[in-house]
């Protein structure tokens, strides 16, 4: 008989996509541009891109229902970026945003149900952090020299939730599993 008690350490490789793109708060130099749309509200949506890091955890199993706790820590390519041209007779105005998720981890806890005695069907979900950071520049021509062209970068951390679940197959001292988490790491 399988038995999923135990500590276990692995790694972890996927991909990730987001939607949020980087939203633009206009402040009062700049508000009048936003509002005839030669600067936009928001750039460089859909961020997505490849991930990979490591995992651990231990679990307990109570018949077949398995109890655990799993934390795992991921570099990321999680990223987006975008570069629009709007015109203000006669001048042309770049518009550019990047985003970028560089790393985040979890500490989840994790409850499941054993399908048959090494296929484990479980949910999971905890806490969340994750580093981002965000770019934005608009130039025109002429606007460098009279320090007008505003420009920006922000690097956080950031706290969130995330859940979601898996399957997860053990053979002998080795396991494989497929899983999907949704993250909610705020703005």
């Amino acid at each position: 008989v399988y038995s999923w008690t135990g500590f276990y350490v692995g790694g972890h490789f996927g991909y990730g996509w987001g939607s949020d793109p980087i939203i633009f708060t206009p402040d009062l130099n700049y508000a009048p541009a936003m509002a005839a749309g030669i600067i936009p509200s928001s750039l460089a949506d859909n961020p997505k891109g490849v991930l990979g890091g490591i995992q651990y955890g231990t679990n307990w199993q109570f018949n077949r229902v398995v109890l655990g706790l799993e934390s795992d820590f991921s570099f990321s390519d999680i990223k987006a970026s975008q570069t629009l041209v709007t015109t203000v007779t006669p001048t042309a105005v770049t518009n550019f945003g990047e985003q970028k998720l560089t790393w985040f981890s979890t500490t989840r806890g994790r409850a499941g149900f054993t399908i048959t005695d090494n296929l484990l069907l479980y949910g999971t979900g905890g806490l969340a952090a994750g580093r981002a950071s965000a770019s934005s520049s608009f130039t025109a021509s002429g606007c460098a020299g009279v320090g007008l062209c505003p420009a920006g970068t922000e690097t956080k951390s950031l706290w969130g939730w995330t859940a979601g679940g898996g399957l997860e197959y053990g053979v002998g001292h080795w396991s494989v599993k497929i899983e999907y988490l949704h993250y909610d790491l705020g703005h």
